[in-house]
């Protein structure tokens, strides 16, 4: 008999906090923090000070430890940037995001963070000193550790798995599966933020995958068919168990749909049991259209964020104007009721003030104007408010609509659970 360990995974949460002195006066495209440690493993953090390609500060995460990944490697993460205001605590502006880094994409973050006409304002109160300070905080998979002698698999023919082992295999997908469902930050501070945290569609997903990679591995070790009680077999339950422990979110930004419907399409080949069979190939023949769904709901949810953040923007600076032009207008009107009254009462003394008279009605008339070319103007803007608010309301049910379809779209992914029977 061999023995063949499984390793061991844990959640590891890290902060960091990089302070770019001189920041105005340098002259680089890129700038590169010192690397920090998460989850065993180098990360570091990229700048562009003018932007990349945008008039924005960029920021990305970059992993600094690829030389020591194996082939294929690829190494998920959760992540925010806090971009800090010292003094003005409401300007700090923050952002989080998910991605499964790996060798052709190494790097990730936010190309458009904050327009740098906002980063220079002195009122916003990012540069103090002319010093930068960016926070990151970097949630990741610890690098495995060796396993210990309760996570052993036994690999002998026509031996089944002992209640030892599925006892140890149970616990490793727990551990995966908590793993996965860390608490997101889910709030954006201050203006510029723009990104999409975790949904309650999300969170809801995550919680059912989580029962489902419970429940699949203990399936994957209770089984006492030989074939199942291969190494191989075990290593493909074993890696559905770990897509199971992603969100459907996550499976698409990381381009593995398509190794998920390869894994499923070889356990359903060695499937003994009907009804194992069917929900396998039912999982298969749903991957379409989460492939259609996923990708465009997400595009949907940031796409209507952005219009939405723009709109009450665009909304709120209407607002003020028009408290100025409500102010203008009552000014206005005040002004030409009063030149009214006085030209009535100067209609009594008309013969020995006709100047006086012209004059006022002069005034009169100039304020008359005035007032019709506020009041169109105000007619204006009052039209462009209302177009701004109807845009921001068809953002905001164009997002509620595509997480609706994310939702319906995990709650079919849920029915895998119930099927399995896992």
């Amino acid at each position: 008999m061999a023995a063949k360990d499984l390793p061991v995974t844990r959640k590891e949460t890290v902060n960091f906090t990089w302070r770019i002195e001189n920041f105005s006066q340098r002259k680089e495209t890129n700038l590169f923090s010192d690397t920090f440690l998460a989850g065993g493993r180098k990360w570091r953090i990229s700048v562009f000070p003018k932007g990349n390609k945008v008039d924005s500060l960029s920021i990305y995460l970059e992993f600094a430890d690829s030389e020591k990944m194996p082939i294929g490697w690829s190494v998920p993460a959760d992540f925010s940037f806090i971009l800090v205001a010292p003094f003005v605590p409401s300007s700090s502006v923050r952002k989080c995001t998910i991605h499964n880094f790996n060798r052709k994409e190494d790097d990730w973050g936010f190309t458009t963070f904050v327009p740098l006409s906002e980063l220079r304002d002195p009122l916003r109160g990012f540069l103090v000193n002319d010093t930068l300070t960016i926070e990151t905080e970097v949630s990741t998979e610890a690098a495995a550790l060796p396993a210990t002698d309760e996570l052993k698999v036994i690999e002998a023919d026509d031996q089944p798995v002992g209640e030892d082992i599925k006892e140890s295999l149970t616990e490793t997908s727990l551990m995966a599966s908590q793993a996965t469902l860390v608490d997101k930050p889910s709030e954006l501070n201050g203006a510029g933020g723009s990104t999409f945290p975790p949904s309650s569609a999300q969170l809801y997903s995550r919680d059912i995958i989580a029962e489902l990679s419970t429940v699949i591995g203990s399936a994957a070790n209770s089984s006492t068919n030989a074939d199942h009680d291969s190494g191989l077999l075990l290593e493909q339950r074993m890696k559905l168990v770990g897509f199971l422990a992603m969100s459907l979110e996550a499976i698409s930004q990381a381009g593995s749909l398509k190794d998920v419907e390869d894994t499923a399409l070889q356990l359903a080949d060695r499937a003994t049991e009907p009804l194992e069979k069917t929900v396998l190939e039912y999982v298969v023949s749903n991957l379409a259209k989460f492939r259609e769904v996923i990708p465009s709901s997400l595009s949907t949810i940031e796409t209507s964020r952005v219009v939405e953040s723009s709109a009450a923007q665009a909304t709120k600076d209407l607002e003020v104007r028009l408290v100025h032009r409500k102010g203008q207008l009552s000014s206005l009107e005040a002004e030409f009721s009063r030149l009214g009254e006085e030209g009535t009462k100067l209609e009594a003394e008309i013969q020995q003030l006709l100047a006086r008279k012209a004059k006022i009605i002069d005034h009169r008339n100039s304020t008359a104007a005035d007032l019709e070319k506020a009041t169109q103007e105000a007619s204006q803007e009052l039209e462009e408010l209302k177009k701004q608010r109807g845009e921001s309301k068809q953002a905001i049910e164009d997002r509620m609509r595509a997480e609706e379809r994310l939702a319906q779209s995990n709650a079919s992914w849920k029915l895998l659970k119930e099927h399995l029977g896992w």
